[in-house]
């Protein structure tokens, strides 16, 4: 792996990211759109740094000579660079808790439950109490969705696509070949990202708000509980001398989505549905990409 300070391979990434995002930009909409954005970038990064009202003033004034088909794209923009930049920040997270728990032999590299289960036996909480009161733990996460939401499915998805291949990018084992098909994986989800209208222009069914939950288990959730609960049990072992027994359930879910709404004449069916969706995913299947 890259040995490269936090912040610097953060800004690295960020750096690697954006310029990809420029050379999509000015491919599909021209050289002129992009100095266009390169201006308004310049003129907001000016502004961030000086709080001056002047520079707002110029902002703003920058903004009103756009038409509205020109504020939209200037303004999907925006939001593309952001975006890309909370994918770098979230992997640069995930990089800092897998140096910390590379030093987890160190009682000092102890974070979160394990700092927590040591401070309760030193505070005199025995082994017994402990093992016991994890071991009966029932916490119940309960998804929900809001009418509201808008953010398409695809984008999500590509989204995670960016960050697993920016996680690849950060280690220095693969040939330059690899290294080079990865970086055009991608400018591939970076381009679509770019041609997909990022809000969903109409509003989800109960149906869609259950399949777009069964989604969560099936991305992040199938994958990511187990691997947590082994840390838990992990962990406890370290404390206890004592594993999580096999049977234990300390997490579970519970769903709103897929519920009737005020008014909805369609609840049985749309019910209906989300329970199949459901089954398909309990034996195993995988759901293709709605939107």
């Amino acid at each position: 792996m890259k040995t490269t300070e936090p912040h610097d391979q953060l800004q690295s990434d960020i750096a690697f990211l954006h310029g990809i995002l420029a050379e999509v930009i000015t491919q599909r909409e021209g050289s002129g759109f992009f100095e266009l954005l390169s201006g308004v970038l310049r003129v907001s990064a000016k502004y961030q740094n000086t709080k001056n009202d002047e520079d707002f003033s110029s902002l703003q004034n920058l903004f009103a000579e756009f038409d509205a088909e020109r504020a939209e794209k200037i303004t999907r923009a925006l939001a593309c660079y952001l975006s890309l930049v909370n994918i770098a920040e979230e992997h640069q997270k995930v990089l800092h808790e897998r140096e910390a728990w590379r030093s987890i032999e160190d009682d000092a590299a102890l974070r979160d439950l394990g700092a927590a289960f040591r401070s309760l036996s030193e505070a005199g909480i025995s082994a017994e109490r402990l093992y016991d009161a994890v071991t009966n733990l029932h916490i119940e996460l309960v998804l929900t969705a809001h009418p509201t939401e808008i953010m398409r499915r695809s984008l999500l998805q590509k989204y995670s696509s960016i960050a697993k291949h920016l996680e690849i990018r950060s280690y220095t084992d693969l040939p330059p070949y690899e290294q080079r098909l990865n970086t055009e994986a991608i400018r591939r989800e970076i381009f679509g990202m770019w041609e997909t209208d990022a809000i969903r222009k109409k509003k989800p069914t109960p149906t869609d708000e259950a399949y777009g939950g069964l989604l969560v288990f099936e991305q992040t959730l199938w994958h990511e509980l187990p691997r947590f609960l082994r840390e838990v049990s992990d962990l406890l072992e370290r404390e206890t001398g004592r594993p999580l027994p096999v049977d234990a359930v300390p997490i579970c879910f519970a769903s709103w989505m897929g519920g009737d709404r005020d008014g909805n004449r369609q609840r049985d069916r749309q019910r209906d549905a989300a329970r199949s969706l459901a089954r398909a995913m309990d034996g195993g299947g995988t759901l293709r990409t709605r939107d």
